[in-house]
């Protein structure tokens, strides 16, 4: 799987589907920063969760805003729209996305114009933002160049996958598959999300089971792994275990139900 604007939902980041007004994206990197931060450069896309987006560090007002040591530039996140308050010049949305809550501005390029209606964003519907952070007047500002309704639900985890990928690579890394990895994400590339699903399960033996459903899904053209096929690879494990590992995975969003219940496949491949 690709990165940011070759995966199946990335392509979407930046075109299509309505919603783009007016404010500005950053294009330039700001004065540097006093503590060696690595820069990821002002082209590059950086998915994030809402709760990321409030974490965001700075030095001082006139230094970069750093998340997990980058320099955040240009961001795109999804999220549900809770309210929007319409203004003379500008639209004001709360987004919440169940890590936080968020305002985001957008700018009218003329007073006649209404976004929202033209691009289909009404309350309690899904979004994808697309924007810069920004600091005015000692305070944060999210202005967005394009916001538009999410059609594909797919999308929403796709897109919490791709944003703790990249989180675990630049903080915790993972060897010289990772470092290419986050590199390539800094100038702007692909990384790749094979393996954002064993990263992130802490159990060892669920993690077990997804290794094998994984291992087998891939050799399967397609077809589920049966909870029989794992018991005969895990022939010391009761099958209740497994069948409970696997419904533990399927609720955390690593498996989905094949063509009934007792068969899986890794929503990563």
């Amino acid at each position: 799987m690709n990165g940011f604007d070759s995966g199946p939902y990335g392509q979407n980041y930046t075109t299509g589907g309505g919603g783009g007004g007016g404010g500005f994206m950053a294009n330039s990197q700001g004065s540097p920063g006093g503590d060696g931060a690595k820069r990821s450069g002002s082209n590059t896309l950086r998915p994030v969760t809402i709760r990321q987006i409030n974490s965001v560090q700075q030095a001082h007002t006139d230094a970069e805003l750093l998340l997990d040591g980058q320099e955040l530039n240009q961001l795109t996140f999804v999220g549900m729209i809770r309210n929007i308050a319409k203004h003379p010049t500008n639209y004001q949305y709360n987004i919440e996305d169940g890590t936080g809550t968020v305002d985001v501005r957008q700018w009218l390029d003329n007073q006649s114009e209404d976004p929202s209606e033209d691009a289909g964003l009404e309350v309690n519907k899904y979004v994808r933002v697309t924007g810069s952070l920004k600091t005015l007047n000692q305070r944060r500002a999210l202005q967005a160049s394009l916001i538009r309704p999410i059609t594909d639900f797919n999308e929403i985890f796709f897109h919490k996958l791709e944003a703790a990928y990249v989180h675990l690579q630049l903080t915790r890394g993972g060897g010289a598959a990772a470092d290419g990895d986050a590199k390539a994400y800094q100038n702007g590339g692909d990384v790749n999300m094979a393996s954002v699903g064993n990263a992130q399960v802490e159990d060892p033996f669920q993690r077990k089971v997804l290794q094998i459903i994984e291992a087998m899904a891939a050799a399967n053209d397609g077809e589920g792994v049966s909870i029989d096929a794992i018991t005969r690879r895990l022939s010391n494990v009761p099958k209740d275990k497994i069948r409970s590992a696997c419904n533990s995975l399927t609720e955390e969003g690593y498996v989905y139900i094949a063509e009934d219940d007792d068969h899986f496949m890794p929503t990563t491949t």
